[in-house]
């Protein structure tokens, strides 16, 4: 194969011998690191000459030197790249012809510390061009005392710009397991309750802002007589100046553990004091009400993915409230289709504007047990309104569609953590949906880029108007690592019908 651009470059496939490239036209040849996988095929991008795909799978962006296996790729004797090199086909071996898209805007996070064990991407949030990944596992400052990762786009670029640790004086577990972030502003939760330092305040919440590029924090965020099984700081949200705090494992007055409940504070830039704490409308042990959150334009939704339904099915509630002044409103509560106890509807769940998607990761349906399933709702006033249930043809049992959501006007995004993206691997999988007052579409299913970024992807999800981060906290050699994805257009063309 000769190089359009630079004819004097050429590339040849030695079958188990690899991958060979000459710069003088064939006079000598050098062997590419290709770790021993069978060639027989090679292709040249159109329209970058440092890209190149093999029909084993494999696709580098230098000019050979390292190579990554693609996901979803079906091997053959040929394969060549689309006119605008966004596209591989192949043939071959398993019939075809098979075409496999290749997204150039889709980039990995991953520290240079990064250690077994540190769960990155077990949360991640994204505002404007400050992308944040939660470390829970990550043992700088302590055996799983947490950290958190801050990277910032400039242009194409993502670049590291902290790494934020538990604060001086205080201990913690699991610190970064759940975040919320506002332009500058930064909630951080970490609800483990292992053992703490002598002489050290516990800390399960806290509020860091950055100014000047840096990180301080502003205050800790505590529960109000709680203990350290409550789980509290497991999820979090921010809307203005109000902070919630989500302790699913609360177990305070009846009817006892797991019940769980949800904590509103007011953050005046230094302190947060506490507003109300709210505990499941219908408390029932193991409720975990709280285990999903989220609070946008002054309302506040909270799933209890144990919470007890009209039929009587522990399947899981979500319960919204509307904020005035100081106090919290009860709007109602609304639920799935599920009618099992491990359907687990508001186990996650996400607000924009008045849209609101929930997801359901261990609801079933024609496809078997534990599929997952997400629904989207309109609110109007005091009403909540169903648009759609989602869950898409190729999901299959234990998939846990919707075990993370996420929304941003118009764009919503699912994550299902057990997915096969990836072939004969539960890679996980993230989809992206097209979203108005009265129809959801699927657009596009986000898989890992490759075997190494397969683990847990879609365990934690976020979206902007521009921006798609999807967390694998079990890929990268069980390091974990997140993926960015950006500009992705939606096109409403009518796959789901308002339900």
């Amino acid at each position: 194969m000769i190089d359009p651009i630079r004819p004097n470059i050429l590339y040849t496939g030695g079958f188990c011998d690899g991958v060979f490239r000459s710069t003088d036209r064939g006079a000598t040849w050098i062997s590419l690191p290709t770790s021993g996988f069978c060639i027989e095929s090679i292709a040249l991008s159109p329209v970058n000459n440092a890209r190149l795909i093999n029909d084993d799978g494999r696709l580098t962006n230098n000019g050979g030197q390292s190579w990554d296996r693609l996901s979803n790729f079906f091997g053959g004797n040929d394969v060549v790249f689309g006119p605008n090199g966004d596209l591989i086909i192949t043939a071959g071996f398993f019939g075809g012809p098979f075409f496999r898209p290749i997204d150039a805007r889709a980039q990995t996070l991953l520290p240079d510390d990064a250690e077994e064990g540190d769960g990155i991407g077990s949360a991640v949030a994204v505002s404007g061009d400050l992308y944040v990944l939660g470390v829970p596992g990550d043992d700088d400052s302590g055996t799983n005392a947490g950290a958190v990762l801050v990277f910032q786009r400039d242009g194409t670029d993502l670049n590291f710009l902290e790494k934020i640790l538990v604060p001086e004086g205080f201990s913690a577990n699991s610190f970064g397991a759940s975040l919320a972030l506002q332009g500058n502003i930064l909630v951080v939760g970490a609800p483990g309750n292992g053992p703490i330092a002598k002489g050290t305040e516990r800390m399960q919440a806290a509020v860091f802002e950055r100014l000047g590029g840096v990180w301080s924090l502003k205050t800790p965020i505590v529960s109000s007589g709680g203990s350290a099984d409550d789980e509290f700081g497991a999820t979090v949200s921010i809307d203005g100046s109000t902070v919630a705090v989500g302790a699913p494992g609360d177990n305070q007055g009846e009817p006892g553990e797991g019940s769980g409940a949800a904590y509103v504070f007011d953050f005046d830039g230094s302190t947060a004091t506490l507003l109300t704490k709210e505990k499941p409308p219908s408390p029932v042990a193991g409720a975990r009400f709280g285990e999903g959150l989220d609070l946008k334009n002054g309302v506040m939704a909270v799933g209890a993915p144990r919470g007890q339904t009209l039929t009587g099915a522990l399947a899981g509630t979500v319960s919204l409230y509307d904020q005035i002044t100081n106090n919290l409103r009860p709007l109602g509560t609304v639920e799935g289709d599920g009618e099992d106890n491990d359907d687990e509807f508001g186990a996650a769940v996400s607000l924009s504007g008045s849209r609101m998607i929930i997801g359901a990761p261990g609801e079933g349906g024609d496809a078997g047990d534990g599929v997952g399933a997400a629904y989207a709702f309109v609110l109007d006033g005091d009403f909540a309104t169903r648009i759609a249930r989602l869950q898409p043809d190729d999901t299959e049992p234990g998939d846990e569609f919707g075990r993370s959501v996420d929304i941003a006007g118009e764009r919503a995004i699912v994550g299902a953590p057990q997915a096969s993206a990836v072939e004969g691997i539960d890679s996980g999988a993230a989809y992206l949906f097209a979203v108005s007052d009265n129809a959801v579409e699927q657009q596009e299913k986000l898989a890992p880029l490759d075997d190494d970024s397969a683990g847990g992807f879609g365990t934690s999800v976020a979206i902007s108007d521009t921006e798609i981060l999807i967390g694998a906290p079990a890929s990268q050699g069980d390091t974990g690592a997140a993926q960015v994805k950006s500009d992705t257009e939606l096109v409403f063309g009518g796959d789901f019908e308002p339900n």
